[in-house]
């Protein structure tokens, strides 16, 4: 997962000059909208596809959320976890960050791991982070580092 996640924060860095270029922001305060349909899309490509992809994936499971959106409620979503060191709150991310440098932070929000209702947006560097992939069902829970793609 954190193969995906980097390959995202890379092809982001790399058409950010372009969107620049085009007079599209793209930095985090207002973002153009065709900003955001570019990082949905790629996000979708690097992420979101390969998790789809993979073996052990069934129709039963819930929806990763769309990339950049914050939902009021993750009860019914599979999810992207963000692990730092020995931390265990539960993270979910939701988007990436320009600090100092470009892309180089991820915001999550931290959820209430009873109700899995957001309390706080929470910003780590990301260089700090490793991430997994939650998926959720009705039934059962999995934590997924590694995604096996298939087509």
């Amino acid at each position: 997962m954190s193969d995906f996640l980097a390959a995202f924060r890379d092809a982001l860095s790399v058409l950010a000059p372009i969107a620049q270029r085009l007079k599209m922001e793209w930095r985090d305060e207002g973002q153009h909208i065709h900003w955001e349909r570019m990082a949905e899309a790629v996000f979708d490509s690097c992420v979101r596809g390969p998790i789809e992809a993979d073996a052990r994936h069934r129709r039963d499971d819930h929806r990763l959320p769309r990339y950049d959106i914050d939902d009021s409620s993750y009860g019914r979503s599979s999810w992207i976890r963000v692990e730092r060191g020995g931390d265990r709150s539960l993270v979910v991310f939701i988007r990436l960050l320009s600090g100092r440098e470009t892309f180089d932070e991820v915001q999550g929000a931290k959820l209430d791991e009873n109700t899995f209702m957001p309390l706080e947006r929470v910003v780590i560097p990301f260089d700090q982070c490793r991430f997994a992939f939650v998926r959720r069902s009705a039934v059962r829970s999995d934590v997924v580092h590694d995604i096996e793609a298939v087509e």
